[in-house]
């Protein structure tokens, strides 16, 4: 079961590193097509937090395509939100789980540069990284996946699994 992030999940990070591979479209993609948009979740009245906090058991749930609308619409709504970074992140798992890399490349990388503070960066980092390796963009997944020895923030379990990753593919 994902466990939802806890309140205060941001970290200073130095804002002088340049911004991540930009994803675009693969030659040869080995993800699911591209789905239809699909109309925004309903959130509840209410506070933010009760608004991600509904997002967030949507994803818990395993419901992805309304965890997907859930996270967009709370997105839209609060995009400078100290949440706003988490509901990002979980957005993109919302596609990576689903194996639509190219929308969670998208996703994670749009999640590491607009939050660069929130907690969720490295993880953001590390899994751009995956997405692109899904995606056989070999060079960009391996320069992302680099990028994690450089975040001093990095909690030790994203850089040892970028370090695997790394292994992986041979970087």
């Amino acid at each position: 079961m994902i466990a939802p992030p806890g309140p205060g999940t941001t970290t200073v990070r130095p804002s002088a590193a340049p911004p991540p591979p930009t994803p675009r479209p693969p030659q040869e993609q080995t993800a699911a097509a591209p789905r239809a948009p699909q109309p925004e979740a309903t959130l509840p009245a209410g506070a933010p937090q009760q608004q991600y906090d509904q997002a967030f058991a949507l994803l818990a749930r395993a419901d992805y395509d309304g965890a997907e609308r859930a996270l967009k619409g709370f997105l839209r709504q609060h995009p400078n939100d100290n949440l706003a970074g988490n509901a990002q992140y979980w957005l993109g798992e919302t596609y990576y789980v689903r194996q639509d890399y190219q929308n969670a490349a998208i996703a994670f990388g749009e999640g590491f540069q607009r939050y660069p503070k929130n907690a969720k960066s490295p993880d953001n980092l590390l899994k751009l990284g995956m997405s692109l390796a899904q995606l056989n963009r070999k060079p960009e997944a391996c320069a992302a996946l680099g990028r994690l020895d450089q975040a001093a923030d990095a909690p030790a379990n994203v850089k040892d699994r970028g370090k695997r990753e790394r292994q992986r593919l041979g970087c």
